[in-house]
């Protein structure tokens, strides 16, 4: 073979390679359709299978929103783009996030942690979709009571005891538990023959609650929460279940007369109450943290009434616990969480989010329980109430019953003097 057959050779072959290369490699990088609209994703906690519905909404040229639905709440992620077929949706005000690669109406990929370590992912597919987050096969159902007695057992032995209030129309139901430090938010789910399934994702915490419905309406269940919490359950049907008082669980410790602190705010300024600001004033502490759901909607109705009630002689102050001990971290976060929330009073880094640390920051106090905690002085810097956690508007007339009582104790407490 002479050198001019073999050149000719490899410039056929060079060629033949390069049209194939570059077919193929503008197939790859070929963005998919993005189709808007309800999606039904699942969540793959360690085998078990959460689902939930989003909406994925264009807002802008090539800008993109997902709106989780639980019930009758909303909660929009932060705005995204997608570069090629991949994007990462940042959840809310939390440190937590999507990494996803759409398909075609569909996409897939991992729900990610970052402040606890890049280790918790959990996997996620969505594929566009009406169809609810659970389908009941059975038509014919147990009857859910509306009230029930419940105690969560962790595998360690330790109990929490709770109160399950629940809806039922048909298969479907919604409902929610409270507990002596909180509630665990907007549940749905259905009831399919004698069993009981419920879910709700809120961009941070993942919870799927199932059970078996006893002839008594007894409930024998699992909880499920994120990669590694998980506690049995049990309930019996109480129409006059109840929880201990919420504002007797914390208190002002025996040998301390005063409440006050210091901690910097956003641009590290110390502040406590001692500062002209809170003379003569009404004051709110709200302990909480922007990884929190439910400081999450205790800041909303806070923000919003201290918005409509600059006429009053009443200032606001949070306490941020956050998750690492780092300043610049923290601040970076509960600017995140003023920001989206409205928040127009000062929120100061306080500490680590762990409760005994948290208590160790207030020594007065017999000890931190729960976030929120809100702790409510006179004028004259006497604490004249403490409420141990926050039943948010999930829980229906719990949520009204505390934002009226706290109006009316507001209002009280401003116009008394000084």
């Amino acid at each position: 073979m002479s050198l001019k057959t073999i050149s000719e050779i490899a410039l056929i072959l060079l060629l033949t390679f390069m049209v194939g290369g570059c077919g193929e490699q503008s197939e790859n990088t070929e963005n998919p359709e993005i189709v808007t609209g309800k999606y039904r994703a699942e969540m793959n906690m360690d085998g078990h299978i959460l689902p939930f519905t989003i909406e994925l909404s264009e807002v802008a040229d090539e800008k993109y929103l997902l709106t989780f639905i639980n019930g009758e709440e909303r909660m929009p992620s932060d705005t995204f783009s997608i570069t090629g077929d991949s994007a990462k949706v940042s959840l809310s005000i939390f440190d937590s996030a999507f990494e996803i690669e759409f398909g075609e109406k569909s996409f897939s990929g991992e729900f990610v942690k970052y402040y606890k370590s890049n280790d918790y992912r959990i996997p996620i597919e969505a594929q566009l979709s009406d169809k609810p987050e659970f389908e009941a096969a059975n038509s014919e159902t147990a009857n859910l009571h509306e009230r029930y007695s419940v105690t969560f057992v962790t595998p360690e032995g330790d109990t929490t005891e709770a109160v399950g209030e629940f809806n039922q129309n048909g298969t479907d139901v919604k409902g929610t538990f409270l507990t002596p430090t909180g509630d665990y938010r907007y549940l749905t789910g259905v009831v399919d023959g004698d069993s009981l399934k419920l879910s709700t994702f809120d961009g941070d915490h993942a919870f799927l609650f199932t059970a078996k419905i006893a002839n008594d309406g007894s409930l024998d269940g699992s909880f499920w929460s994120g990669i590694h919490w998980y506690e049995d359950w049990t309930a019996v049907p109480d129409p006059d279940a109840s929880l201990p008082d919420p504002s007797e669980m914390t208190y002002m410790k025996e040998g301390y007369d005063s409440f006050n602190f210091e901690f910097p705010d956003l641009e590290k300024n110390m502040v406590s109450l001692s500062d002209k600001r809170f003379e003569d004033k009404v004051i709110i502490v709200q302990l909480l943290g922007s990884w929190c759901p439910n400081c999450m909607d205790e800041t909303r109705f806070l923000a919003d009434w201290y918005r409509k009630n600059q006429d009053l002689p009443v200032e606001i102050v949070g306490l941020a616990y956050e998750q690492k001990d780092d300043f610049e971290y923290a601040s970076k976060r509960v600017t995140k969480m003023k920001d989206r929330l409205g928040v127009n009073y000062p929120v100061l880094i306080a500490g680590n989010a762990d409760k005994e640390k948290a208590a160790e920051t207030l020594p007065m106090l017999n000890r931190v329980i729960a976030f929120p905690t809100t702790i409510v002085l006179d004028k004259d810097k006497e604490i004249r109430y403490i409420h141990t956690g926050f039943s948010g508007p999930g829980t229906g007339e719990h949520y009204i019953q505390f934002t009226e009582h706290f109006k009316d104790l507001i209002e009280k407490l401003a116009r008394e003097e000084a």
